[in-house]
């Protein structure tokens, strides 16, 4: 081979490996992209996940709460039970005692007219 050919054939190598290396950093630049928005999704994940948590810890703390009333109404309502029954009693009482005439309404006094004044 000439060194006209040769040379031409190692300039020729060196341009096509120019071309690879602004492909390889063009690649590089996208790269770094991307991996900075995986980043941000990562991070935006983290977040989510947190807030999922927090959203669980409520609803667990909902559940117990829930939990502890459900137990507590079987007493509720024996408590309304007797309420509801004294307060019939109450009732009843009153209505007897005023059909029985114990409880009456209170006379009505006559006007009393003062005493006039006599002078001398």
């Amino acid at each position: 081979m000439p060194p006209d050919t040769s040379l031409a054939v190692a300039i020729s190598k060196i341009e096509s490996l120019s071309e690879d290396m602004g492909d390889i950093k063009s690649s590089m630049r996208e790269l770094a992209q991307a991996v900075s928005r995986l980043a941000v999704v990562e991070e935006r994940q983290s977040s989510i996940n947190e807030s999922i948590g927090r959203l669980f810890k409520t609803i667990e703390s909902f559940d117990n709460r829930l939990k502890s009333l459900e137990q507590l109404q079987p007493i509720q309502q024996q408590t309304n039970g007797w309420i509801q029954s004294g307060v019939q009693y109450i009732i009843a009482a009153v209505l007897g005692a005023i059909l029985a005439g114990v409880i009456r309404t209170p006379p009505t006094l006559p006007s009393v007219q003062p005493p006039a004044i006599v002078s001398k």
